[in-house]
């Protein structure tokens, strides 16, 4: 059972392949790029790693983005070549994943009036979406990066803890 496992030792039948240190702070959340071997790990230290996992010896991060708040999840865009980030700030981030230039919208009004909670590109990456302790969801164009919808209050203003989208290219809250 779970309960007797002892913290620290591995499960029968499950070894851990690899431990990878790099981070501060507390890991908030994980993602594979989606075309190379490559773990991106945010934290609360305020910085994004990227990890290239083919490597066995690879214990530390090969890129980083920093910034100045905790990081509180990250998705990348179907290519690849960019990532979103969320972080306790209430302005999301779009990194290009090659030169690290970070794009942010330039409409104080489009942004969330509280830290991003959660992000996610649509399989098309035409769109991609936001979530906020706000208590508001947030539809961005995938090319121009401006909001073209905003459901204000999507869960009776409760803050937004994950969001998927549907193969045919809907929200789900």
């Amino acid at each position: 059972a779970p309960e007797d496992i002892e913290p620290g030792r591995e499960q029968q039948g499950h070894p851990v392949i690899r431990t990878l240190y790099d981070h501060t702070d507390e890991v908030a959340y994980l993602e594979f790029h989606p075309k190379e071997h490559i773990l991106a790990s945010g934290s609360r230290d305020g910085t994004v790693k990227l990890f290239d996992i083919a490597k066995p010896s690879v214990k530390k991060a090969h890129k980083v983005f920093t910034d100045c708040e905790p990081v509180t999840c990250l998705s990348f865009h179907p290519t690849g070549d960019y990532m979103a980030i969320g972080t306790e700030h209430f302005v999301l981030r779009v990194y290009d994943v090659h030169t690290s230039q970070c794009f942010v919208s330039a409409i104080p009004s489009q942004q969330h009036k509280a830290a991003v909670t959660c992000v996610k590109f649509a399989p098309t990456a035409k769109l991609y979406a936001t979530g906020s302790l706000d208590g508001a969801i947030k539809i961005w164009d995938g090319v121009s990066g401006r909001c073209i919808n905003t459901i204000p209050e999507a869960h009776a203003g409760a803050e937004i803890c994950s969001l998927e989208f549907t193969r045919n290219g809907k929200v789900k809250k």
